[in-house]
């Protein structure tokens, strides 16, 4: 009796998820990473933006 597999499939469909769960799991950390960091500068940005209009209007300007 001969024995039909799909064992090549099998295993290049196992890897192609396997790469494709390390490299969204990489991306992930790599946006969160770069979300973080435009929060940071954007509450700086925010910061200095209240910082001068305050300073603006004590001067009556």
């Amino acid at each position: 009796m001969e024995q039909k597999t799909n064992a090549f499939t099998n295993v290049v469909v196992s890897l192609c998820t396997a790469v494709t769960s390390i490299i969204t799991s990489e991306v992930q950390a790599m946006i969160s990473t770069a979300a973080a960091l435009v929060a940071i500068v954007s509450g700086l940005m925010a910061i200095r933006h209240y910082y001068y209009s305050t300073k603006r209007i004590k001067e009556g300007k």
